[in-house]
């Protein structure tokens, strides 16, 4: 079998389902311990079947670790999982690579995406309905279209939502000011060339591409929800404001266009934040820390 010919002491597993599942039915035959990191989607999107399946590998996994306290505490609430199981290690994020544009770089990645003399506001995920999409688009309507004029809002991802919203920015008059630029693996040349990335989910794990714009001094605006609040905080690293607040989402956007000092400030915080305490390394060696205390107890499956 390839693990036990990769020699592998453990088997890591990134959502309860698939990945999850198949790691605690391999288990046995492979004869070594399982870790499983839960990302939010996988406990916060759960419908009644996957609720029990989700329960068999929780009580079969040898140690959960939960990208944010928020999903933490909502593990323990909700599937009973005991607290010496679960640690919580927030995502990290490849600070030697996702650095500061230099103003030259920036304006050379605002000209790649044909928004020379815009601001840019991103939005960068999956295009689903517990995102706040339309909130989001709604809120660019209400901005003064003098200021609207002058920014262009780039939603980059993918999902069921995408003609929908489409659609709904067209009925509200800005599909001018909108560009669906479809899924991307590499997000840094739209990251570069941001102004502003906005996050206005509904429910959210923790939000790894908050921590990718504040890495390159993007400042942010998000909502106060779930690991949100974990890694942003209001008035220093960016602006939170109610989830579905559509009125506050737009005042916080129009105030970072219109002060140009105060998103710098934000987008340097924010920087110096994320290196500090969500670095890979960190990340890295916080998991391997559990590594090593579930290695040291484990006594195989039928002890």
């Amino acid at each position: 079998m390839l693990l036990s010919r990769a020699g592998a002491d453990l088997l890591h597993a990134h959502y309860l389902l698939p990945p999850g599942l198949t790691a605690v039915l391999t288990k046995k035959d492979v004869g070594k311990p399982v870790v499983v990191t839960i990302h939010g989607s996988d406990i916060l999107n759960t419908m009644n079947l996957a609720e029990r399946v989700n329960k068999y590998v929780l009580l079969f996994s040898d140690h959960i670790i939960t990208v944010s306290d928020y999903l933490r505490e909502k593990l323990l609430e909700k599937y009973g999982v005991p607290e010496k199981k679960v640690t919580t290690i927030r995502n990290g994020v490849d600070t030697e690579n996702l650095r500061v544009p230099t103003k030259k770089e920036r304006e050379k990645a605002k000209q790649a995406l044909s928004a020379s003399g815009l601001v840019v506001v991103l939005y960068l995920g999956s295009l689903t309905p517990w995102k706040g999409l339309k909130h989001l688009l709604l809120s660019l309507a209400k901005i003064d279209p003098e200021q609207r004029e002058k920014m262009v809002l780039y939603m980059v991802g993918d999902g069921p939502e995408k003609r929908n919203l489409w659609r709904y920015a067209k009925q509200l008059g800005i599909s001018n000011k909108v560009v669906f630029a479809g899924e991307t693996h590499n997000p840094l040349p739209y990251l570069k060339a941001a102004d502003i990335l906005v996050m206005p989910s509904l429910r959210e794990g923790l939000g790894i591409a908050l921590l990718e714009a504040m890495c390159v001094g993007v400042p942010v605006v998000a909502t106060r929800v779930g690991g949100i609040p974990e890694i942003v905080e209001h008035g220093r690293t960016g602006l939170l404001v109610p989830p579905g607040d559509v009125q506050a989402l737009s005042e916080a956007v129009s105030l970072l266009v219109e002060d140009e000092a105060l998103g710098r400030d934000m987008g340097e915080e924010g920087h110096s934040h994320v290196v500090k305490h969500f670095s890979m390394e960190q990340m890295v060696g916080k998991t391997l820390k559990v590594y090593q205390g579930v290695l040291s107890s484990w006594q195989g499956f039928n002890s």
